[in-house]
């Protein structure tokens, strides 16, 4: 982690370096420059100068397009990739319009571009497409996905994998939220597969989000009037959180109880009432302890 002596000094340095390219209007080291100060800016959460430093950056962009001299490429998404997500949830007009100037570029961008390795590329487009996704731009996430998903294609590596279910999942959702149930499932179970293969060789990151795809998946075959795939889907979770709450990898006792619950109706209204008893009576141990203190709130004591 950077500490704040050495933001500071690296601002101090920034702003010398600004005031000297502006007396001699050297533009793509000023375009740098803003960037760069734009970016530090942004760690030290100074957002309001931040986002002047990457206004000044896009209209130094624009001018050299204009002046057909168009800017370095890796330049080019770094001032549109901080600028968007800067503007992401406050004016999501303006992070969609910066995005798209981002997937323009992608069919271009490769390994080796200046501040672009491989696994910069991957987690620039997951970044972007998780801004989109979160605000409901499911078509605008997919030129990110596809980006993201091509660029580790033949990458077997734990990262690589765990970026790809990610990805993977990402598309689940974008294709939920644009109303296409098959493609959304097809992906999850992509997701799911890696996920479960990562999990048995003991390098899944992140176990919840096996968790969350497998609710996922079993939200959509529900829909799809799957019903013994959703139910399958989601004991599947619920066994796997279970075990998460108890050895203190996750306190989402939350989503445990709602699974329990949702299966014990599930199973009961199947005619597997055994099965739905089980579930129901998991939930409403895993919930005496809340029972017990809303009891004493209002001064019953049982």
């Amino acid at each position: 982690m950077i500490s704040d002596s050495h933001l500071e000094q690296a601002l101090a340095d920034y702003n010398d370096r600004i005031s000297k390219l502006e007396a001699v209007h050297s533009v793509e080291d000023l375009l740098e420059a803003y960037i760069n100060r734009g970016t530090v800016l942004m760690m030290m959460e100074s957002y309001v100068a931040a986002m002047s430093d990457f206004d000044e950056a896009v209209e130094l962009i624009e001018e050299m397009e204009h002046a057909g001299d168009p800017p370095d490429l890796g330049l080019f998404i770094r001032a549109y990739e901080n600028r968007g997500q800067l503007c992401c949830g406050d004016d999501d007009a303006q992070m969609v319009s910066d995005y798209a100037r981002i997937a323009e570029k992608l069919p271009i961008l490769r390994h080796g571009t200046r501040y672009f390795q491989t696994k910069d590329i991957v987690q620039m487009c997951i970044n972007c497409a998780e801004d989109l996704l979160d605000e409901g731009y499911w078509e605008n996430a997919l030129p990110f996905l596809e980006k993201g998903r091509d660029m580790l294609e033949g990458k077997y590596d734990p990262w690589s994998q765990n970026r790809l279910a990610e990805i993977q999942s990402l598309f689940g959702e974008a294709y939920e939220g644009m109303g296409l149930h098959n493609s959304a499932e097809h992906h999850l179970t992509d997701a799911i597969v890696i996920e479960m293969s990562l999990f048995d060789r003991r390098t899944l990151e992140d176990r919840f989000q096996l968790v969350l795809d497998l609710v996922s998946r079993g939200d959509v075959r529900e829909h799809s009037r799957d019903i013994m795939g959703s139910i399958e889907d989601h004991a599947k979770a619920a066994d796997i959180l279970e075990g998460m709450l108890r050895s203190g990898e996750s306190d989402n006792s939350e989503l445990f109880v709602n699974l329990c619950q949702g299966l014990g109706s599930k199973y009961i209204e199947a005619g597997l009432i055994e099965e739905g008893e089980k579930y129901l009576v998991k939930g409403m141990k895993h919930n005496l302890p809340q029972v017990r203190d809303a009891m004493k709130d209002l001064g019953i004591d049982r």
